[in-house]
C-alpha cells in the first residue's frame, strides 16, 4: 500500500511539473493530452491497480496455503504448548515460541516467531469464557502480546 502512494503521488508530481512546463508554450493540444493522461492514471491506481493487487494477493494465498486452508485440525493446550492434530500428523508448539495472539471478530491467530500463523474460528470454540482466560494466562506466563482486532476487515 505504501508503495502505491508513493507512486501514484511521484506521477502526480511529475504530471504537473511536465503541466507547469507546457502551460508556458501555446501547445493546447499537448495540454489537453496530458490532462488526460493525469485523469487516467488517477483512475487507474483508484480502482484498476487496487483491484488488480487483491486479485495477486488471492492468488498468492490460494498457491501457497492451498493445502492448509479448510483442514480439520484438533487442537489441545497443554502446560508448556499446544498440540495440533490434523490427518496428515501432529504438530508441537512451544508457547516460548509464540509471538502473539490476535483476536479478530471471526478468529484467534496465533503467529510463531518464524512468521507462521495458524487460526482457531471463534464457532468452533465451546467455551469461550474459559478460553479468554487460557489465553490471558498464557500470556502472562510466557509474555506473548495479545492483540485485539474486533474491527479487523479486508481492505
Amino acid at each position: 500500500r505504501k508503495q502505491r502512494i508513493k507512486t501514484f503521488v511521484l506521477l502526480i508530481v511529475l504530471y504537473a511539473i511536465i503541466l507547469l512546463w507546457l502551460w508556458t508554450y501555446d501547445t493546447f493540444i499537448f495540454k489537453i493530452f496530458l490532462l488526460v493522461a493525469t485523469v487516467i492514471t488517477t483512475f487507474h491506481f483508484l480502482f484498476i491497480d487496487k483491484l488488480r493487487y487483491i486479485k495477486l494477493y488471492k492468488n498468492h494465498i490460494n498457491q501457497n496455503f492451498k493445502s492448509k486452508i479448510g483442514i480439520e485440525t484438533i487442537v489441545n493446550f497443554h502446560e508448556e504448548n499446544i498440540d495440533l492434530n490434523t490427518e496428515f500428523g501432529e504438530n508441537k508448539i512451544f508457547y516460548s515460541s509464540l509471538e502473539a495472539v490476535e483476536e479478530t471478530s471471526e478468529y484467534y491467530l496465533f503467529k510463531i516467531k518464524t512468521g507462521d500463523r495458524f487460526a482457531i474460528p471463534k464457532r468452533s470454540i465451546d467455551n469461550k469464557e474459559e478460553f479468554i482466560l487460557l489465553i490471558n494466562k498464557i500470556s502472562d506466563r510466557f509474555n506473548i502480546k495479545v492483540i485485539k482486532e474486533l474491527n479487523w476487515k479486508w481492505k
